[in-house]
């Protein structure tokens, strides 16, 4: 039987694939973890030099560090992800491991920002006073978005398999 509001038939209706909106919120999440670790700074760093007096400022750069890390674990979970939006219901396992992989990116991050002034063969803090760094942009974006995106395919997991 067919609605008076739409010519399709109810059948057709109910059995369209829909998109799954965690996967979609966790491919963007791991998209902006992709910009954080390979575009942006992860740390400002302002200190005043030994020699001379004068400040110096800079900013560091996630490739140069751990952001490989984390730039190589998001470009995997988002072809995961990827996947399982494109086939519509993908095995538990790819979703489950895009979730495991994007926690990690998230420990990552968080281990960085907890420690931000150490950062070997960077930046020396013994050769500064008064030395100063600070989270930055990129780093915030690596963190937050690998944790969301970690959230987001763990709902989508509950989703497919658990419910």
């Amino acid at each position: 039987m067919t609605s008076t509001f739409s010519s399709e038939p109810a059948q057709a209706r109910r059995f369209r694939p829909r998109l799954p909106l965690a996967a979609v919120v966790g491919l963007a999440a791991a998209g902006l973890v992709i910009v954080g670790s390979a575009v942006g700074p992860w740390a400002n760093v302002a200190g005043e030099l030994h020699v001379g007096g004068e400040i110096e400022r800079f900013q560091i750069h996630g490739m140069v560090g751990d952001g490989v890390f984390t730039l190589s674990l998001s470009a995997v979970a988002a072809l995961l992800i990827l996947w399982r939006i494109l086939r519509g219901r993908a095995s538990g396992f790819l979703t489950g491991l895009a979730v495991v992989l994007l926690l990690i990116a998230a420990v990552i991050g968080m281990l960085n920002w907890a420690d931000i002034d150490h950062m070997p063969g960077v930046y020396v803090p013994a050769k500064h006073f008064h030395s100063d760094a600070r989270a930055a942009w990129g780093l915030l974006t690596t963190t937050f978005g690998a944790a969301a995106g970690a959230v987001a395919m763990a709902f989508q997991v509950w989703n497919d398999e658990l419910r």
